[in-house]
C-alpha cells in the first residue's frame, strides 16, 4: 500500500480553515478574481524554527547508533514553499510535515534569506542577484518537483544503499534544476559544507555520542594494556 502522508492534523485543519476564508472572501470581493502568487522573499520570512518550518530547506537529523559512529550520516528531507518537511521514510511512504527519528537538527537553506543592501547603490551583479527574490515562479516549480518525486518514490522499495532519503532529496533537486547533477554523495558533501546547526547543544548531541565512544575504547584499550603488563 502506498501513502503520501501528513502527519500533521492541525495544520490541515488550519489550511482548510484557510481555504474557507479565502473562499468567502472572494464571494464578497468579485472584483479581486486574481491573486498575485506570491515572491521568493514572502515564503522566505516564513521560517520559523520553532514550528520546524524551513521553506526551501534541506533539514537533517540522526539515525541513532550509525550516526553515532559517523555523524556525517543520517537522514535527509526536504521543504516545500510552505517549510513542510518531505522525506522517504520508508518502502512506500513519503511522510510529510513528522521527519522520520525527529526534529530537524541540521538545515542548508538552499535559497538563504536576502540580506540587506549596505549602500542605496546596488552594483548590478548585486542587482542581478537580488531580482530572484521577487520571483514568483520558483515557488511553483519548487512545489512541483518535491511532489513529482514523491510521487515517484511512493511507489519505490526502500534500500539502505541503493534508494534511501538521500535518493529522495537529490531527484527532488534534480527535477528542479539541471545546472547540477545531484547524487547522494554529492549532496552528502555539500550539505556537510553548507549546512548549519540551529543551536550549538544539537551539535553537540550529535557528536558528543561519537566523542564518548571513542573515549571509551581508548579506554578500554589503554586497561587491556595495563593488564598485559601485570601478567
Amino acid at each position: 500500500m502506498t501513502s503520501l502522508e501528513d502527519d500533521t492534523k492541525q495544520d490541515s485543519q488550519t489550511e482548510l480553515q484557510d481555504q474557507q476564508r479565502l473562499s468567502d472572501g472572494q464571494e464578497a470581493n468579485a472584483e479581486e478574481a486574481y491573486q498575485e502568487p506570491e515572491t521568493l522573499s514572502d515564503f522566505l520570512e516564513r521560517e520559523n524554527g520553532n514550528k520546524d518550518r524551513f521553506p526551501f530547506g534541506i533539514v537533517w537529523n540522526a539515525i541513532p547508533v550509525i550516526s553515532w559512529l559517523v555523524p556525517i550520516l543520517g537522514h535527509v528531507g526536504i521543504c516545500d514553499s510552505q517549510g513542510r518537511i518531505w522525506d522517504f521514510q520508508k518502502t512506500d511512504k513519503v511522510g510529510i510535515n513528522h521527519m522520520q527519528y525527529g526534529r530537524p537538527m541540521k538545515i542548508w537553506r538552499y535559497y538563504p534569506k536576502q540580506k540587506p543592501p549596505k549602500n542605496a547603490e546596488l552594483e548590478e551583479a548585486e542587482q542581478q542577484e537580488n531580482l530572484i527574490y521577487e520571483s514568483r515562479a520558483i515557488p511553483v516549480q519548487w512545489d512541483k518537483a518535491i511532489e513529482t518525486a514523491s510521487q515517484a518514490f511512493i511507489h519505490r522499495k526502500m534500500s539502505w544503499t541503493k534508494c534511501n532519503s538521500w535518493h529522495h532529496v537529490c531527484e527532488c533537486l534534480n527535477d528542479y534544476q539541471t545546472e547540477v547533477k545531484y547524487t547522494p554523495r554529492k549532496l552528502l558533501w555539500t550539505f556537510a559544507k553548507k549546512g548549519s546547526w540551529p543551536s550549538f547543544p544539537m551539535a553537540l548531541t550529535v557528536y558528543l555520542p561519537p566523542v564518548i565512544l571513542i573515549l571509551f575504547i581508548l579506554i578500554l584499550v589503554f586497561f587491556i594494556q595495563i593488564l598485559r603488563t601485570m601478567v
